[in-house]
């Protein structure tokens, strides 16, 4: 599994009846970021539909959370839809092209016309890139050679080149 960082943030409030923005930052998007948002509120309700959520401005859902009915008393951890899970609603969401590399903050929409739930948790988590010079053996040159003679104001020039086999550039 690749590494990951994760970030999350804690926001106990209810909203009822109109949208509510959140704004998590902090967080530091890799190149080519896929985020992976889990979010748990309390209360979300399977027969009130107009419910909806969106990352910035993207609108997210799955075969679990309809677009127009996301907080549904669902839970969807684990690779299975649990239905009628009553008073919380906990969603894994694999949210592609919302977020750019090197995004700082998200802006999260969640939208609920016709009833009331508590946010109690977000998490977002990518999919932390690493430079990899493991299986690489750094070259060195020196100008002079080393065992030469160094006389007074020469310089030395010294260079190491080494490889690098990860999924990020390093400066």
């Amino acid at each position: 599994l690749p590494e990951r960082r994760v970030y999350y943030y804690q926001g106990f409030e209810l909203n009822e009846g109109r949208p509510r923005n959140l704004f998590p930052e902090g967080f530091l998007a890799p190149p080519d970021p896929t985020l992976d948002m889990t979010i748990m509120v309390l209360e979300g309700d399977e027969g009130i539909t107009g419910d909806s959520l969106s990352v910035n401005g993207r609108q997210i859902s799955d075969a679990c959370n309809p677009r127009t009915n996301v907080f549904n008393s669902t839970v969807n951890i684990g690779g299975e839809c649990r239905r009628g899970v009553t008073g919380v609603d906990l969603d894994r969401f694999s949210v592609e092209n919302a977020i750019r590399a090197g995004d700082e903050e998200a802006e999260i929409e969640i939208d609920i016309p016709g009833e009331q739930l508590f946010t109690n948790w977000l998490i977002l988590a990518f999919d932390h890139m690493l430079p990899d010079f493991q299986r690489f053996k750094p070259e060195k040159e020196a100008v002079p050679r080393s065992g030469s003679i160094v006389r007074p104001g020469e310089v030395i020039s010294y260079r190491i080149t080494i490889g690098n086999d990860g999924d990020v550039a390093v400066a």
